[in-house]
């Protein structure tokens, strides 16, 4: 079974805006929950991409009361590396 060291997912708009998120085909956090309780590998560190500026505080912090182990929120111009 291959290794998965990392995974890259969005969540681009805060929950309240879980309907335009849906028709524009993008997640929430609480969407980004659900996804994430399909995935086999809980030894991957989770990073939260594609955070749509106007809302990052809002998502940031929808993200962050998650506590979801091993997801990080994405900052623009960092380096990663696995």
């Amino acid at each position: 079974m291959p290794v998965v060291d990392a995974v890259l997912i969005e969540a681009s708009f805060p929950d309240e805006l879980q309907e335009v998120a849906s028709v524009s085909h993008h997640l929430t956090p609480a969407a980004l929950r659900r996804e994430l309780k399909k995935l086999r590998h809980h030894a991957a560190d989770i990073l939260a991409v594609h955070i749509k500026p106007a809302y990052r505080s809002t998502v940031v912090q929808q993200l962050k009361d998650l506590k979801i182990p091993k997801l990080q929120i994405m900052e623009p111009g960092k380096d990663y590396e696995w």
